[in-house]
């Protein structure tokens, strides 16, 4: 396989892979802000466990893009990266479509409000309070109101670029398993 077919195999892969892993990403921010929003805690533990597999699942993935390769075979050190990269950018890209709209249309500021109860609760405060961090507890409160004002656009580009961040972290070891030699052969029409 010469590496303009590799180059058009891995666009399509990081494409296809990209908008699973964006599924990923968009169902754990579902689940962390229904959870963090109606303090349900077993939800909101789901969606921590979902964020915690959300590496597992990328790296996953580029291995799984390295098994439609022939066996022996792998793909150049700059397509893995590329497939790596184009893989994650699709998954933000995806991700911040699905954050703006749950920002624009359904929140209504509903998360803000309820961190803020949770952060100003009589318990909350003593604790604070108790252990000498009632500085950090303000903190959280000007955070919060800084937060509150933010346009949904504002917010879901500051997501954004919390995941662009995250994304290049992530670069490094899917692309890293994308290029090493595939040991089976997977048939691309699957």
């Amino acid at each position: 396989m010469n590496n303009f077919e590799q180059y058009k195999m891995a666009r399509a892969f990081a494409r296809e892979y990209g908008v699973f892993l964006g599924i990923s990403w968009c169902a754990t921010f579902c689940f962390m802000v229904y959870g963090m929003s109606h303090f349900d805690t077993p939800t909101t533990l789901i969606g921590i466990f979902l964020y915690i597999l959300l590496p597992f699942i990328a790296c996953y993935l580029s291995w799984r893009f390295k098994q439609h390769l022939p066996a022996g075979e792998q793909v150049s050190t700059a397509i893995a990266f590329m497939f790596a990269f184009f893989m994650l950018i699709n998954a933000c890209i995806i991700t911040a479509v699905i954050e703006f709209c749950y920002f624009k249309f359904f929140d209504g500021g509903e998360i803000i409000a309820s961190m803020k109860a949770l952060v100003t609760a009589d318990d909350i405060v003593r604790q604070y309070k108790a252990m000498g961090m009632s500085q950090i507890l303000e903190t959280m409160n000007e955070s919060l109101d800084m937060f509150a004002g933010l346009s949904p656009f504002d917010i879901t580009v500051y997501l954004f670029s919390n995941n662009i961040f995250t994304s290049f972290f992530l670069i490094f070891p899917t692309a890293y398993l994308a290029h090493r030699k595939s040991k089976s052969y997977r048939k691309i029409g699957r």
